[in-house]
């Protein structure tokens, strides 16, 4: 197998391993998994995944296309890179190229020389428009026969940046075995406004320089062309560095133009002992240096090979350009190359060191070659920046939710502390019935005979729960407010002290949330509150917090062992029914506004509630859970079986909402804390099952990504070598 053969064997496997991997997975997390092309459009870089399917398609098209290799044409404004051109096109070609120092003469458009022998060949010309395509995502547009509307179409550009990216196509007799692509220049600045398209969002430096840059994958070698007095330019450097990046292995010559014959060493102070040059060619790994001079330096001749100036062939390189100002006559720059032996007598040096004759030297097959692993080097470029990309934004993501779901947590624990750092508990019915009864169940003979007390509470809940649904009918919530707040008033006059009505309405909820760090700007006080009221509908509606009835009796076993005193006994015995009985009722009236229509969060202190009527507990924290402390295992059956599930619950139901994991990591944990100082507890939040929510307002660059297991194919294709 030819090493041509072999570098198109190695583009050809590079191509189908990444058309296999493009649509594999390759980012997985709880909720959903990307593939690679799904993984680059969420994480931003949808440019990135652009320039890596043109990168690929030119690659392919070039398999298709290798017997015609490209030779690009590059440079500095009014460097003579049109004249370069023109040198290896027939007379007729010649003609139709503009050349001169007037900006109507100048390139600005992308301009494409292939043999004529194409243009006889439907089949290479129908590949040549589809890699022309491919790399400029603009069908080409024929170069004109007349010179006059050839011109204009050269300059087009330069008043309608529009037409800059779309290619003009050639055919010449004069071109064989090559083709050549005459490039714009990149330092004319465009008008200000002007909607110049552009390949690459967000990585535009200089635009002309980026659609070089891009036009610069269909070529097999590049011709640099620079005026001696610019080469520190820093645009010099950009250049080399973006053709380079593409085109990491294809032949590049850097050509010298308007040399001034000023010194005897002229050819060694710029081929030998030029740092500017020498740094040049170490960097960029440039082929050659050939060098021109400047002809309107007289003596220009004694520093030209005289063969290549007075040669027959050479005779050929002057030409009359017709303009609209008449006849000139001008000439081709003539490039060569040396060394040192012949540095003091460069008229001397021989045909083979003229560039002429490098076009003739240059094998297309070993160009091709070049120019395959080339394209694989920049497949593999770009698959190692979406990469790094990919893992970036990876890790953010991560932070992100880490943030967000420290945020939420926070938030949701806010809900359930009251105003002494202590956990409060939800008004879910089924909770507040089965303690009533274990409060009633294991209650002292005295108390269990005023059963009636709680039976009234129960009933009075029922009746609460009908007049409830009248409420909603009332404008506004403030008025619902007050109104169940005088309910509770009239139904239980005995106590002392009634709590007033504890629930917070999505509204005011959206209000505590819109302004919180983690919460993007974008999201509107309308969205957060349509996304509360559904998590709390289905909280609500659809979350049971079932207790072990044993656990139940253990707490109110505790309650009753250790009421302070015997007076206090027979006074407060019915009131905490009463009051338990009352949270009951809080349930039902809570779950009629639901039903009703109305959205919102009941949580309170039930020992608060008791704390006002009971003296002892008026002290009481959570310091005591677990210790074999007075109230100790009410007060923990309290956080255990309603606070910390109906907490998890919540928020679970929350990341649902937003579209973050239920857990950062497999078997984590989630810890709160509550009480003060050195009576603070951390608890940890149970796992509850709970349904499924949908994604209501996802949260942007969120989420835990792990890599499949594809990625070490990636990674191998991102840095093998060809």
């Amino acid at each position: 197998m030819s090493k041509t053969e072999s570098g198109m064997t190695n583009l050809e496997r590079l191509i189908s391993r990444y058309e296999h991997l493009r649509d594999q997975p390759i980012l997985d997390s709880s909720r959903e998994t990307l593939s690679w092309s799904q993984a680059l459009q969420q994480a931003g870089c949808k440019g990135l995944l652009v320039e890596m399917d043109k990168a690929v398609a030119i690659a392919k098209t070039r398999l298709q296309i290798a017997k015609i290799p490209i030779i690009g044409v590059v440079g500095q404004l009014n460097a003579g890179k049109s004249s370069v051109v023109a040198m290896f096109l027939s007379e007729a070609g010649r003609r139709r190229v503009p050349r001169g120092y007037e900006s109507k003469y100048g390139t600005h458009r992308f301009v494409y020389w292939f043999p004529e022998r194409c243009r006889q060949d439907p089949h290479q010309e129908q590949l040549i428009r589809k890699i022309l395509y491919d790399a400029h995502n603009q069908r080409p547009e024929m170069l004109s026969e007349d010179t006059k509307q050839a011109f204009e179409q050269y300059s087009s550009g330069r008043d309608r940046p529009e037409k800059i990216p779309v290619p003009l196509v050639a055919y010449d007799p004069g071109l064989t075995e090559f083709a050549f692509l005459d490039c714009m220049d990149i330092q004319t600045k465009d008008e200000p406004g002007s909607k110049l398209p552009s390949h690459e969002p967000g990585r535009r430096r200089n635009e002309r320089l980026e659609f070089v840059a891009q036009a610069a994958r269909v070529c097999s070698a590049f011709f640099v062309v620079w005026e001696r007095a610019q080469l520190r330019d820093r645009l010099l450097y950009e250049l080399l560095d973006e053709l380079r990046q593409r085109m990491a292995d294809v032949p590049m010559y850097l050509l010298v133009n308007k040399v001034r014959p000023t010194q005897p060493s002229l050819l060694r102070s710029i081929l030998q002992d030029d740092p500017d040059v020498s740094a040049l060619k170490s960097k960029f790994q440039l082929n050659g240096v050939y060098v021109a001079m400047d002809y309107e330096v007289n003596g220009w001749e004694d520093y030209t090979p005289r063969g290549l100036w007075q040669d027959s062939a050479s005779n050929k390189l002057r030409q009359t350009n017709s303009t609209d100002s008449g006849k000139s006559t001008e000439r081709f720059p003539m490039f060569y190359t040396a060394e040192p032996r012949h540095f003091d007598s460069p008229q001397d040096i021989p045909r083979e060191y003229w560039l002429v004759e490098l076009y003739r030297r240059l094998e297309p097959g070993q160009l091709q070659q070049q120019a395959a692993q080339s394209h694989a080097q920049e497949v593999r470029r770009v698959v190692r920046e979406a990469l790094d990309s990919l893992e970036r934004w990876r890790a953010d993501c991560e932070e992100n939710t880490r943030q967000a779901y420290k945020g939420l947590l926070t938030f949701c624990s806010k809900l359930f502390t009251d105003e002494r750092n202590e956990p409060k508990q939800v008004a879910n019915q089924q909770f507040m019935s089965d303690l009533h009864q274990a409060m009633i169940r294991n209650a002292p003979r005295l108390v269990r005979a005023g059963e009636w007390i709680g039976q009234k509470s129960l009933r009075a809940a029922a009746t609460v729960k009908d007049w409830i649904s009248g409420l909603v009918s009332l404008p506004g919530v403030g008025k619902a407010r007050q109104a169940w707040s005088n309910i509770c008033t009239d139904l239980f006059p005995s106590q002392t002290e009634q709590p007033s009505l504890p629930f917070k309405t999505a509204e005011e909820l959206a209000e505590e949330l819109q302004y919180q760090r983690w919460i993007p700007k974008t999201c509107t006080k309308h969205e957060l509150q349509a996304l509360i009221s559904e998590v709390l509908l289905t909280f609500l509606k659809r979350v049971e917090l079932k207790t072990d009835p044993q656990e139940l009796d253990r707490m109110a076993q505790d309650f009753w062992n250790n009421l302070p005193g015997w007076e206090k006994f027979k006074i407060l015995g019915k009131s905490v029914v009463v009051v338990v009985g009352a949270a009951v009722g809080l349930a039902a009236g809570v779950a009629a506004l639901v039903d009703g229509g109305a959205t919102l969060l009941s949580t309170f202190s039930l020992t608060a509630w008791l704390a006002t009527n009971i003296a002892g507990l008026k002290a009481l924290t959570v310091a005591v859970i677990g210790t074999g402390s007075a109230f100790g295992v009410y007060y923990g059956g309290l956080v255990k079986h309603n606070t910390l599930p109906a907490l998890a619950a919540l928020f679970y139901l929350f990341c649902d909402a937003f579209g973050l994991p239920r857990e950062l990591s497999p078997g984590g944990r989630l810890c709160v804390k509550f009480g003060r100082g050195n009576n603070q507890r951390e608890f940890v939040l149970p796992k509850v099952a709970v349904p499924a929510l949908r994604q209501i307002l996802p949260l942007p660059n969120t989420g835990i990504w792990n890599w499949t297991k594809e990625i070490g194919e990636w990674k191998e294709l991102a840095y093998e070598r060809s």
